[in-house]
């Protein structure tokens, strides 16, 4: 089992976006507010996004301050639970046996949240939104700026240059618009079940249910 070679590049590094690739769903943080009992804040909020009332920056500002007083290891432990896509567990083990570096990049959440997803997947790697905690629960501010698709390009470099990988021994699994920057600045570009917009500028396009139908073109079996 080896990595592939893309436009003569041997691929060392994959990229996934979370919401809508590993999780099979737009937004993994309404069904964990759910089960919190802030369901209803967290959609209205997501609903005020689409619909064009707020913008993304502000999106993720309300989301941070909806999650004040919440704990920590109560959202850990439902972020341990939550469904992730069929195959996810299996693809990501299938790329780390075969040698590759995984990272997570995605604009909702936490970062502090998505660690729970870290340790059940073994990724390398993941960033999100930087949510300030204090004592074991969410103030509600976050410490950093909001994560949008122009930081999401520019976490993606970071984190190769630190790998000491080449931006083009890189594929970024994304499935919208918020990874058109990432999949611009990586060698290789997979579009899972995506949006239009993302149609454009991905190299391979795959319609899925399950995780693992990406393997094919990223392990090549002995």
């Amino acid at each position: 089992m080896r990595r592939i070679t893309f436009n003569g590049k041997e691929l060392r590094m994959v990229v996934f976006d979370f919401d809508g690739v590993l999780y099979d769903g737009d937004s993994h943080s309404v069904e964990v507010a759910e089960k919190l009992g802030i369901g209803e804040m967290v959609k209205k909020n997501l609903r005020d996004l689409r619909e064009g009332r707020i913008s993304f920056e502000e999106a993720i500002i309300n989301s941070a301050a909806q999650w004040k007083g919440i704990g920590v290891e109560e959202t850990l432990k439902l972020m341990r639970e939550l469904k992730l896509r069929t195959g996810a567990e299996k693809t990501v083990q299938k790329l780390r046996e075969a040698g590759y570096i995984t990272v997570l990049i995605s604009c909702g959440g936490s970062n502090t949240a998505l660690q729970a997803i870290r340790e059940r997947l073994g990724l390398d790697y993941v960033y999100s939104n930087s949510a300030e905690v204090i004592d074991g629960k969410f103030t509600g501010r976050l410490t950093a700026p909001p994560v949008d698709a122009k930081k999401k390009a520019k976490i993606f470099l970071e984190i190769a240059r630190e790998a000491g990988v080449h931006p083009s021994e890189c594929v970024v699994i994304g499935n919208d618009e918020m990874d058109i920057p990432m999949f611009m600045a990586a060698g290789c570009s997979i579009a899972v079940n995506p949006s239009e917009a993302l149609k454009k500028h991905a190299k391979i396009v795959l319609n899925l249910k399950d995780m693992r139908e990406i393997l094919p073109h990223l392990i090549l079996e002995d």
